[in-house]
């Protein structure tokens, strides 16, 4: 066979090359030569290759679709025996499903009397709550009176300067209304009085801080009477006016002073209002710790509730995941075999087209030579010449007795319908010549000489090769 081939190969060539002389004029004569016959093996084995390729890959489908079938069958069987055994889960869902619904029954009683407790007892913790919050804003009412004050006097002393201050512990004999503010700041403090220890602690350096950070807590009742008496209600002239004109340093502090002791005389008065409310706060804790306790057991019933709930639902829509999938599985088994039965014919031609592919790739060589002489020869010479040139290429396949296809088609097997559609929308005429133009061009492996009176093909190539930007000379 190996030799036919040779002969084949050999004789094609020569043929063409008499045709080609034969058809050649004085002014135009097509010369072939070795290199022609180098380009015509090597096109023919690209093609066997492809052929080959194709023939098997449909062989492969045909298989597959054969196995698919007797999978199918298999299949079958085992979902018959999976719908019993989907039976029997069935019965033991709904077996289980009624005796939870019993349990879930009888816990719900014993669950609804224990909530009943713990609603009862949550509104006897809220009404004890409500009484401590009333306490508390009493309290807290007459605190946020005084509290702004307070701290609108401490803004003032942050804004109190260094030279400022300085000015006044330089003083050897500051002015009344400035000694007795620093006396009373001295008071609350727990500094000494006399005007030296005065000046000592107007220079340590944290003693604007300790006016701004001071806690109203550590004043005592003792040290507000002695400032309320001796400094405040028992002094007419000292004000923060006054005290201000004084001295640019000491109006803040007195202003401070001043409000800080009404703070703490506020502070202390709701003081056994605040005890009360200690007290109430202490009795809650052991409501509070019943009621937790109740709740607790609420919440473990509602969630032991909520679990039954969630066990007999998930059991129901078991039983009727079940029921849905064996009626799945019955329509699949009688869709299935009512499938097996109809493609019982087409079985039967697969399996014939599957014993056929051993006579198929018989022709392989044979398709292969005359694909191969089409891409190497044929784009020489016009359209009547082909089909001369592809007849006498058949006579010699036939002499020589290699097998090919009668009904081949050089277009339809060297290229694709969307290739052939794209080359259309890129210009090029949709007759046969051009068409068979176009698959040498797409499959041709040397530079190609292409004369086009009509100019067709020209811009068909353009357009192909428009993203190499090639420019028309």
């Amino acid at each position: 066979f190996r030799q036919a081939v040779v002969a084949a190969l050999v004789e094609i060539h020569e043929a063409t090359k008499r045709i080609a002389d034969a058809s050649g004029t004085f002014e135009r004569r097509t010369y072939l030569c070795p290199r022609d016959y180098i380009a015509f093996i090597e096109a023919f084995v690209a093609v066997v290759n492809e052929r080959r390729s194709l023939v098997e890959d449909e062989q492969l489908h045909i298989n597959a679709g054969l196995a698919k079938l007797r999978q199918t069958h298999e299949n079958v069987e085992e979902l018959k025996v999976g719908l019993g055994q989907k039976t029997v889960s069935l019965r033991e869902k709904e077996s289980l499903a009624n005796a939870k619904l019993q349990q879930m029954v009888g816990d719900q009683n014993i669950a609804e009397k224990q909530k009943q407790i713990a609603e009862d007892m949550g509104r006897k913790v809220e009404k004890q709550q409500a009484e401590i919050d009333l306490r508390k804003a009493e309290a807290q009412r007459d605190l946020d009176q005084a509290e702004p004050a307070l701290i609108e006097a401490q803004n003032s002393v942050k804004s109190i300067k260094k030279r400022d201050l300085d000015e006044v512990r330089n003083l050897a004999r500051p002015p009344k209304n400035v000694q007795l503010t620093l006396e009373c700041i001295a008071i609350m403090l727990k500094s000494k009085t006399e005007w030296a220890e005065i000046r000592k602690m107007l220079s340590k350096s944290d003693f604007i801080p300790s006016i701004i950070n001071f806690d109203a807590n550590t004043l005592s009742q003792k040290q507000i009477e002695v400032v309320q008496k001796k400094y405040m209600d028992g002094n007419d002239g000292l004000s923060v006016e006054s005290v201000t004109r004084s001295s640019k340093a000491c109006g803040p502090l007195y202003k401070w002073a001043e409000s800080q002791i009404k703070f703490s005389a506020v502070y202390n008065r709701v003081q056994p209002l605040r005890e009360e409310v200690e007290k109430l706060e202490e009795q809650a804790v052991g409501a509070k710790t019943e009621k937790e306790r109740i709740d607790n057991e609420v919440n473990d019933l509602q969630e032991k509730i909520s679990q039954y709930k969630s066990d007999y639902a998930t059991l129901i829509r078991d039983v009727e995941i079940l029921k849905d999938e064996m009626d799945t599985v019955k329509t699949k088994v009688s869709r299935a075999e009512s499938l097996l039965q109809s493609l019982g014919h087409e079985s039967q031609r697969w399996e014939k087209s599957s014993s056929n592919f051993s006579n198929i790739l018989q022709c392989v060589i044979g398709d292969g030579l005359l694909l191969g002489a089409f891409l190497t020869y044929t784009g020489y010479f016009d359209f009547k010449t082909r089909g001369i040139l592809i007849n006498t290429w058949r006579d010699i396949l036939d002499s020589i007795g290699i097998q090919y296809r009668d009904q081949l088609s050089m277009v339809e097997s060297l290229s694709k319908a969307s290739d052939r559609l794209g080359w259309e929308l890129l210009g090029l005429p949709a007759d046969s010549l051009s068409m068979e133009n176009g698959v040498i061009l797409s499959r041709c492996k040397r530079y190609p000489l292409v004369i086009d009176p009509s100019g067709a093909a020209i811009s068909f190539l353009l357009n192909t090769h428009k993203e190499k930007k090639i420019q028309k000379t």
